[in-house]
Order: structure tokens, then C-alpha cells, then sequence
């Protein structure tokens, strides 16, 4: 026998090799599979723990929002809005209304020389001020409208009728609008 291997496997010896090798293989996949199954199975136990965990979290938080809710609901709460808006509305009054002090403090800084200050009338709802004044010329009259007109926060001036008084002077009114 002399060209004979002996070395050579059998096709029995092959066969078992190959269901071997199967086995081994069917064996890995197997093991993988279960693997695998198991870190899903682990992964979606976890995400269900949170999720519970945060649902009742979540429950325990817009409990303690409709309690602190309720507490800002009722008579008390509305008392103290209602105080804080007369406070806001009473504020923007007092901002908005000038005082008649200060306009007459401006008149009487730009009154001529020649020109005397008889009376003093303020609405504070037209914001117009009715100024009585007493002078010797019509020069003076026209000095002192022109003298009102210069300043910004008056918006017009307007002249009454002239007329003499007892003491031989021209009183007249001058109307001023702010």
C-alpha cells in the first residue's frame, strides 16, 4: 500500500467533525441570542423603573402646585390685589397732576418788571391757569405774553379784555393753557 494516506480522515471522522463545528456554532448563536435577550429584558426593566419612578414624582409635584394654587385663591388674595391696584392707581395720579404751586412759581418768574401780579385761578382738569395782572402800558401786556410764550411747558397764551382800574392802571387776565 503504497500510495495510501493514512493520515487522511474517514468520511465518518469528517461528518463528526462537521456536526461538531455545527454543534459549536448552534451553541455560540444560542448563547448570543440568550445574551442579547437578556440585556433587552435587563434595559427595558430599567426604563420601567424610571418611568414609574418619575411618574410619581411628577404626581407628588403638581400636588404641591394645586395646594400652593389654592392657597392663592380667595377673598385675602383678592383683597391684596385690589390694594396694590388703588396703590398703582394713586401713584400714576400723583405723577400725572402737576402741582398748581409749581405753575404759579413759573408765572411768577416770568413776569416783567413793569407788570404786577393781582390774581392767581388754577384748573387742574384743563390745566389752565387764569392770571390777573395789573401794568401802566399795552407795551408791557405784549412784553409779559411774549415772556409766557417763550417757556416749553406753556402751550399757549391768551389775552382777556383790558380795562382801567380805580387806580388809573390797565388790569387784564391772561389765560394760560399748559
Amino acid at each position: 500500500m503504497a500510495g495510501i494516506n493514512l493520515s487522511q480522515p474517514t468520511e465518518a471522522q469528517e461528518e463528526e467533525q462537521t456536526a461538531i463545528k455545527k454543534q459549536s456554532f448552534l451553541n455560540l448563536g444560542l448563547s448570543l441570542s440568550l445574551g442579547l435577550f437578556l440585556v433587552v429584558f435587563a434595559g427595558w426593566g430599567i426604563l420601567r423603573y424610571f418611568t414609574i419612578s418619575l411618574d410619581k414624582k411628577l404626581a407628588s409635584v403638581d400636588e404641591i402646585i394645586a395646594n400652593n394654587t389654592a392657597k392663592l385663591r380667595g377673598p385675602q388674595v383678592d383683597r391684596i390685589v385690589n390694594f396694590n391696584d388703588r396703590i398703582n392707581f394713586l401713584s400714576k395720579s400723583l405723577n400725572a397732576n402737576t402741582d398748581p404751586k409749581n405753575h404759579l412759581q413759573l408765572i411768577e418768574s416770568l413776569m416783567v418788571s413793569s407788570v404786577s401780579l393781582v390774581g392767581y385761578e388754577y384748573n387742574a382738569i384743563d390745566r389752565v391757569a387764569k392770571v390777573s395782572v395789573t401794568t401802566d402800558s399795552f407795551r408791557a401786556i405784549a412784553e409779559q405774553i411774549i415772556s409766557l410764550q417763550s417757556e416749553k411747558t406753556v402751550s399757549r397764551v391768551q389775552a382777556g379784555t383790558a380795562k382801567h382800574n380805580t387806580a388809573g392802571k390797565l388790569a387784564f387776565d391772561l389765560i394760560v393753557h399748559f
